[in-house]
């Protein structure tokens, strides 16, 4: 589960861009490059009122960020309000509602009060919401190599040397891939169970390995790993897997 700071923090804080960054960068940054605009001199015009802004959420012109906020105009000299309003929005009063439900749904298994004396930090560990430690040595030495492979099989080498340098989106995709579940457990690879296992994928008589997918035991943390014939190959091959397999048994 992944869970933002803000969104556990007591609800009488006041969000701040800070916050927003977590939630959604790429709106923290055009927030950030409107308040950089207002400090800038601009002699004539007003470069922030010409981008025809209004006190409105930007996917949902419905939601006015003040009354009448359709009709206000964003300005150099009103945009902190309009970003103070916009944060406000994201990050409180706009999933207020939401929040509430997901409480109350919440506090019929574990009252939430009782959870009032942790900080948001210790409640992202509790439920997994940290960093993952997607280096080669935390990766390698959570791996068991059996059935044809050692953890020192070039193979194996290649395949921690690629999966430590995948983005989020292909992180996301190979722990999908790999254990049904997009986010490690707390402790990460190293408390994965079953544990995380890579085996030799053979070929068919009259096939190389190069010709195979890798595939998996899902509900095992099993990995059949061809033994490519190089690193390219086998980033391209376990890609493919990985989003040809999602949601789905038949790479299995």
């Amino acid at each position: 589960m992944l869970i933002a700071k803000s969104t556990i923090k007591d609800w009488t804080y006041a969000p701040t861009l800070t916050d927003l960054l977590e939630v959604d960068p790429s709106l923290f940054r055009s927030l950030k490059s409107l308040l950089e605009m207002s400090t800038s001199k601009h002699e004539e015009t007003d470069p922030i009122e010409e981008m025809e802004l209004y006190f409105v959420l930007q996917d949902d012109a419905s939601y006015e960020l003040v009354p009448n906020g359709a009709n206000l105009k964003v300005t150099g000299r009103n945009v902190h309000d309009y970003v103070h309003a916009m944060i406000n929005a994201v990050l409180k009063d706009g999933i207020l509602c939401q929040i509430q439900k997901f409480a109350e749904g919440f506090s019929t298994v574990f009252p939430i009060q009782s959870l009032m004396v942790f900080y948001p930090e210790e409640l992202r560990k509790i439920f997994g919401a940290i960093e993952e430690d997607w280096s080669e040595r935390n990766i390698f030495d959570a791996i068991e190599a059996n059935h044809g492979y050692t953890n020192s099989s070039k193979s194996v080498i290649r395949l921690v040397q690629v999966i430590s340098n995948f983005d989020e989106v292909h992180r996301r995709q190979f722990l999908r891939f790999l254990t049904g579940a997009s986010k490690l457990p707390i402790g990460g690879f190293k408390c994965l169970h079953p544990r995380f296992t890579v085996v030799r994928k053979d070929p068919e008589s009259g096939l190389t390995s190069d010709d195979y997918l890798p595939s998996v035991m899902t509900c095992a943390s099993y990995l059949k790993l061809p033994d490519y014939s190089s690193r390219d190959i086998m980033e391209s091959q376990l890609l493919r897997a990985m989003s040809e397999g999602a949601n789905s048994f038949h790479l299995s």
